[in-house]
């Protein structure tokens, strides 16, 4: 017989009434279980659980005392990566925390903040889902490293004058007070999550991640485990009927971002000095309350840097691009405009790598050499050149600097492990040169790696024939121009040779050759203007004495420039 939907479709209100039965006698039922208690799959909330247990009265005290326990217990969808009481107890034995602190009565509101926190996802994840992006669809599977977790942006310290940087935008006529409070950074503080879904997707290896992490030389990769901030989750998936609990190995507390640990880091502080020359204290829209209760401002520390961020600044607030990341970041506080900058802000917590992947896909890597290292190779190295010009670290002009240190900055953790060491290339796309033994440790941070190095990688603009034009104060104009006009990628290459001809600024005289053609021979006069960062052209007469105006037509001296050059 051949099957009609139609007919069947055409009758389906015979079965109305039975249907209208079943629903009423449903809806009439009085002992329906689930009107008046929760399915058991569905577990406790998350503060009952932590509670009936009874080795979690840390995390409890924890929760009460920041007055989360009604989140907690009755709404929401959380994520809480917990520790029992044994895991604090370890936490407090003398030189196992960087805060110091020995017991629970000595954490202050702020840490006891962090330690909530930073360890709170606002949606629920299970231990499978940690590594994917949103959508559920298989192309996410593994690509997540980062989540944003429920603390808020780092924490406003106050420092005296003494903890400032040396450089210019942190003296008095900017800040005339002796002690303020700044931020590192005014961005929320991500948790870093290795599962082995992201590192099969992009190719990174379990020996890379025990690297990353500093584990002992029995430590095996295994490919089930997850990891947050470094720690691996012992106890995943607790389900509650108001989220889910993993239970951590090790108390967590939030990552700083690099820049932080460079500066914080004993052994990197020349770096460190070097990097704070790149940077300003921009005042926040934030405020601190005091005990007396009037309010304080808050600055937060900002790189000049060619990628970055404007958000949660006073003087940008009208901006278009205010709310906006991966924006160029080269204004100081008076708002001109500085001349060189960072590939990138390293202390920028919620970082993108790139312009075409998302926080949560990538972060970014340092490779930091120690101060030893960097006053060797600046006597003694590749930068022996820089020496014998300027006789010190603070002579070096910043669009010197900003080379060497950029050279050391890679926007890309993923191809930036030590399993690909080998292949790590500086901007020019050349290798670097990185060898296993080079590396000494490495630092995880909330927005990438920090590799402590015991070499300096020399960047190609040290090496290569446009190496004079840096660090000659007479030659801006030739540096200028093919920084401008995109030859730096054929005078760095080292697979080529060039004979490099450079004129002095001050000899920078230009024999127009049309109007020589035209019978009326013209002298441009090039010059430099530090203030502007551009060229200025001026037209004399065929003696070079009768000034007859300046040249604004950029498409000519672009012209005349790339065939002088």
């Amino acid at each position: 017989m051949k099957h009609n939907p139609k007919a069947h479709h055409g009758r389906w209100w015979l079965l109305m009434p039975m249907l209208v039965s079943v629903m009423l006698c449903v809806s009439c039922r009085e002992d329906y279980i689930y009107d008046e208690q929760e399915p058991e799959w569905l577990g406790e909330s998350i503060y009952d659980y932590l509670v009936e247990q009874g080795n979690y009265t840390y995390y409890v005290r924890l929760i009460d005392e920041l007055d989360y326990k009604d989140v907690l217990s009755k709404t929401g969808s959380k994520t809480l990566f917990v520790v029992d009481d044994d895991a604090f107890n370890e936490f407090f034995k003398p030189g196992n925390n960087e805060w110091g602190v020995t017991s629970y009565e000595q954490l202050s509101r702020d840490q006891k903040n962090q330690i909530l926190f930073s360890a709170m996802l606002n949606n629920v994840f299970f231990s499978d889902m940690l590594g994917d992006a949103p959508g559920g669809e298989p192309q996410n599977e593994g690509m997540s490293v980062r989540r944003t977790s429920a603390l808020t942006a780092g924490v406003a310290r106050r420092l005296g004058r003494a903890q400032f940087p040396d450089n210019y935008y942190w003296g008095r006529d900017f800040i005339e007070s002796d002690t303020i409070f700044l931020a590192q950074d005014n961005t929320l503080v991500p948790m870093v999550v290795f599962t082995n879904s992201y590192l099969t997707k992009n190719v990174l290896k379990g020996s890379d991640y025990a690297f990353i992490t500093n584990q002992p030389s029995t430590y095996v990769y295994n490919p089930t485990d997850v990891f947050i901030n470094g720690v691996r989750i012992e106890s995943p998936n607790i389900k509650c009927k108001n989220g889910v609990i993993h239970r951590l190995e090790k108390l967590i507390t939030p990552l700083t971002n690099m820049a932080e640990v460079v500066c914080v880091n004993d052994s990197t502080k020349r770096f460190a000095e070097l990097l704070d020359r790149f940077s300003a204290p921009f005042l926040s829209t934030e405020t601190v309350e005091m005990a007396d209760g009037s309010t304080r401002p808050v600055y937060v520390k900002k790189y000049f840097t060619t990628r970055g961020h404007k958000a949660g600044l006073e003087m940008f607030k009208g901006d278009a691009d205010y709310n906006s990341a991966n924006v160029t970041f080269m204004t100081t506080p008076t708002d001109s405009i500085v001349g060189a900058g960072l590939d990138f802000d390293p202390g920028w917590n919620t970082l993108t790598s790139s312009t075409n992947k998302t926080m949560s896909q990538d972060m970014a890597a340092m490779f930091v050499p120690t101060t030893e290292a960097l006053d060797k190779f600046l006597t003694e190295g590749g930068g022996k050149f820089l020496y014998e010009r300027y006789k010190g670290w603070d002579g070096i002009p910043n669009h010197v600097l900003a080379d060497l240190l950029n050279n050391h900055m890679t926007p890309l953790f993923t191809a930036s492990v030590p399993s690909k060491f080998t292949q790590v290339k500086n901007d020019d796309q050349i290798n670097m040169g990185i060898e296993d033994d080079d590396v000494t440790r490495a630092i995880l941070c909330c927005n990438g790696v920090v590799y402590l190095t015991n070499e300096v990688y020399t960047p190609v603009s040290y090496r290569a024939v446009t190496a004079p034009t840096l660090v000659n104060d007479n030659m801006d104009i030739m540096r200028w121009a093919v920084e401008t006009y995109g030859f730096l990628a054929y005078l760095h290459s080292m697979d080529s040779y060039y004979s490099y001809l450079l004129p002095t600024d001050e000899e920078f005289w230009y024999l127009d050759p049309l109007s020589v053609a035209k019978g009326e021979p013209e002298y441009w006069k090039f010059q430099y203007d530090d203030d502007l960062e551009k060229l200025r052209v001026f037209v004399y007469d065929s003696l070079r004495i009768v000034p007859k105006g300046e040249l604004v037509n950029s498409p000519i001296i672009q012209n005349r420039l790339e065939d002088i050059i």
